[in-house]
Parts: C-alpha cells; structure tokens; sequence
C-alpha cells in the first residue's frame, strides 16, 4: 500500500510531542511492506529514516503558505504519486481531497495565536467530517462529539522506547552534554514553562547543583525565552535547554532522567507514554489527559500548584522506593505498547478504513 502523510508539522521549529510521534510511527509501518511518502516543505528539522521517500513542496514556511498547501497543494500531490490514502497526523483534514484522508483527533488543540492560525484552525476543523478515517488512542479521554468515521487504537510506542539502560544510552548523553542524574521536561507555551520553572523552584535550592533541569524544547519558547522566565524564578542555574535532538536520542534521555516533570496540558499524552515506557516516573499535574494516560503510575498533584508539583517531583528523586514503586506501576501500564497486536492494529488501519469505504453501497 502507498501512503502518503503531510509533513508540515515536522517543520516546526522547536520540537513537539505530537510531531516526533510521527516517527514512532514511521518505526512500526517500516515493518509492513507499506511505500510511505512524505510530502513536506524543504526544511524539515527531524532526520527522516531513508525508507521514506521525501517529496519536497515548493513553498514557504509562513501559515498562509502552510494554509494553501495543506488545503490543496498537499491533497494534489498525493494523487500524483499514486498514493491510496493520506495521513495527516493532526486533528485537521482538507475540504477536498482525491484520495481518501486519515486524520488523528488529538485531546487537546493548541491553542491559535494569529488570524492565519485561527483559519487554518477552522478549515481544518471543518474537513474532518469528510475524513475516510479519524484515530484517537484508547488511552485518551472519551470524545466529546459523536463521530461516524472514528476508530479507537491502542495506545503505542515506538521500539528504541525501553527502560534499558542500552549500551549507546552514554554516547548519546556525551553528545549532549549531559550525565546521568537529571530531570526531564519538554518546554510547550509560555504558561505551561512558567508552571514547570514554578515548580522546580523548589527542588532547585536543595538538588538543582546536582539534578539540573533538562528542558527539551516543545513549543513556542525560545532559548532566550526561557533564561529569561528561569531567571525570574531564580532557577537559571539548574535549567538546561535542549533546542533540538535526534529522535534517537530522546530514549536515551529519557532513560537516563530521574524524574519527568509535566506541567499538565498535552494535546496527544505521548511524552507521558514514553516516560512509562522508559520506566521514568512522572511528577504531573492532574489533567483528565495525565490521569488517563498515567492513571496510578505517577505523582499527581492539583492543576496549578506549583508548589506540589515541586515537592512530588522532589520526592521521586529522594524517596528511592516511592520512584520504584511508580516505575513499576509504569512498566505495567505501558506493557502493551510494544504488542505485536498493538503495532499490527496501526499498520492494518489503512486496509480497512479503505475496505470499509469500498464496501459501502
């Protein structure tokens, strides 16, 4: 089968979980046999494995350009490279469209911060219910909407997402600068940074010499940004920034944290499944999303109390068998993400949402 898949959320500039989720996926397709194209503007800012073939568009990386080719420009290349079907990995979807289109409903949008965003927003909102096939994982709170082409999948990893440690697991954490014994966060917007810096407020006085902050870029905030608010909570000396970093590289980080530190909102829950699947414990705040997705196997505290948030992060790193006890409860919960049912259930939705289609009178 030939899949074609929209690659503009592979352009952003700082890395977000919804976006590297994608090449969780590429990791499981590889194993099915299926031809996957990625139609995308030239600037990708991932490592693209090299058995997807790479379409580049001729066009610009503002949101009217996005907007255009996400609306027609994608859907028309599609066709022209022959492909059965197009998977757009955002709860957005074009209003026409000559090949059937697989869109993914996520728990929570980001949140529009220009009139181009808002647009695009809507249209894309709008061309869902032409969808052939819309996903949302099993682990995400109900849907809100009643939708006929919705189909519920198995929550999933991808396979470098172990609680090793692997033998490469230093190299990578050399390349980066880092030792092991650290906490791990991933930056969003502004407000869910200023709720994380917050929080390690108080943790850094006691441990931050010895247990910096990691903070992988993840949403709008730049380098500058967050010295900027770390430095007005006083913690810019235990804050580390991480811009950009091989998808490679993230379960290696991943594996040699102490502790994930959530702020809360996520639109997908996939930086949490990887923490669980790497044996991390997480501190969070409580969400209807972290309590789904995280459930027992992690410290959830009340939305907003930066405090608490801190004190529970705190705790994972002190109390050895509190940390132990969460991680196992993590390993449990993420045992499915690796079932060959699990991968299989992805890699076979295609075939049947397009089966489901031809059979209709």
């Amino acid at each position: 089968m030939r899949i074609a898949i929209s690659g503009w959320s592979l352009t952003e500039t700082h890395f977000r979980p919804q976006s590297l989720h994608l090449l969780d996926l590429f990791a499981i397709w590889r194993s099915t046999g299926d031809e996957l194209i990625l139609i995308h503007p030239p600037d990708v800012s991932v490592d693209l494995p090299g058995y997807v073939h790479s379409l580049r568009l001729r066009t610009g990386r503002g949101l009217w350009s996005r907007l255009i080719s996400e609306g027609w420009v994608v859907p028309r290349q599609a066709a022209e490279a022959g492909a059965e079907a197009l998977f757009i990995p955002e709860p957005m979807s074009p209003l026409v469209s000559p090949v059937p289109v697989v869109a993914v409903l996520t728990a929570r949008d980001l949140r529009p911060t220009s009139f181009p965003e808002r647009i695009q927003r809507a249209i894309g909102r709008a061309g869902l219910a032409g969808a052939a096939g819309l996903l949302r994982s099993d682990d995400l709170p109900p849907c809100a909407r009643a939708l006929p082409s919705l189909r519920t999948m198995p929550a999933f990893v991808g396979p470098g997402f172990t609680p090793g440690p692997a033998k490469i697991d230093g190299d990578h954490l050399r390349g980066l600068g880092l030792a092991s014994g650290y906490c791990l966060a991933f930056g969003g917007s502004e407000d869910e940074l200023r709720i994380l810096l917050a929080a390690w407020s108080w943790v850094s006085g006691s441990l931050g010499a010895d247990y910096p902050l990691v903070i992988i870029g993840g949403g709008e905030s730049s380098a500058d940004n967050v010295h900027t608010l770390a430095v007005a909570a006083r913690v810019e000396e235990s804050i580390r920034w991480i811009e950009r970093i091989s998808f490679e590289s993230l379960a290696p980080l991943y594996r040699g944290a102490n502790a994930f530190l959530h702020a809360g909102p996520t639109p997908t829950g996939q930086e949490l499944r990887w923490a669980l699947a790497c044996g991390v414990p997480i501190a969070s705040a409580e969400t209807p999303v972290t309590v789904a997705v995280v459930g027992d196997a992690g410290y959830l505290v009340s939305p907003f109390d930066t405090r608490a948030l801190g004190a529970a992060c705190l705790t994972l790193i002190v109390e050895s068998d509190v940390a132990e006890k969460l991680k196992r409860r993590g390993l449990m919960r993420a045992s499915s993400y690796h079932e060959p049912s699990t991968w299989q259930a992805w890699a076979d939705v295609f075939r049947s949402i397009l089966q489901t289609g031809r059979s209709r009178p």
